[in-house]
């Protein structure tokens, strides 16, 4: 019979999502890993597999938790307008005691490229299309509101927002000036609005 844990599973998953988010997939090593979590390499070995197993569950536990932040604050707003207003206002607002490096399935993508990573393209792809229903919402609403242009199709606004936002976390993640950042944002935002 097992030990029973003595830890808690979903703050040593995030832990180790954010040594994976700053240092990479190939960066990350165990003695990394460790420290983050707190964890001797057998603990992680049996509550997660091995390193990419745990990548794995990182990726997937990072994927699930940004859509659930973004379709949170892009649901706080009264209009169409204000949630695109929201958003353009704190997309890129960081905790000052968390290091700024982007998103780790964007940049997840850009390096791990082969096959047996497959599973890294297809939490892309869902929070691609999670990203693009969640707007697509806001600016279907925008549009019947007279707020957000209607001389292009909600779907193809909402697939171009979305991917400014990829692009502005590669952005990030290239250190890029933040007042460039923020500007693609601006930019992709106020070309929509009435």
């Amino acid at each position: 019979m097992s030990r029973p844990r003595e830890f808690d599973y979903e703050q040593v998953l995030h832990a180790a999502t954010d040594v994976f988010r700053e240092h990479g997939y190939h960066a990350s090593s165990y003695e990394l890993l460790m420290k983050g979590t707190s964890l001797k390499k057998q603990s992680l070995y049996g509550a997660f597999g091995d390193k990419k197993s745990l990548f794995e569950k990182s990726i997937s536990f990072y994927c699930s938790n940004f859509l659930t932040r973004f379709e949170k604050m892009m649901s706080l707003n009264s209009s169409g307008l204000d949630a695109l207003r929201c958003m353009q206002k704190n997309l890129l607002k960081t905790d000052p005691e968390e290091l700024d490096v982007g998103c780790l399935i964007v940049n997840s993508t850009l390096e791990v490229t082969s096959p047996e990573f497959s599973f890294v393209k297809e939490n892309f792809d869902n929070m691609f299309h999670g990203i693009k229903v969640i707007l697509n919402q806001v600016i279907l609403a925008g549009q019947e509101e007279g707020t957000i242009t209607k001389k292009i199709p909600s779907e193809q606004l909402a697939f171009n927002m979305a991917n400014s936002i990829i692009g502005i976390r590669v952005m990030i993640r290239a250190n890029m000036p933040k007042d460039q950042i923020q500007a693609v944002l601006d930019a992709a935002i106020e070309t929509i609005v009435i």
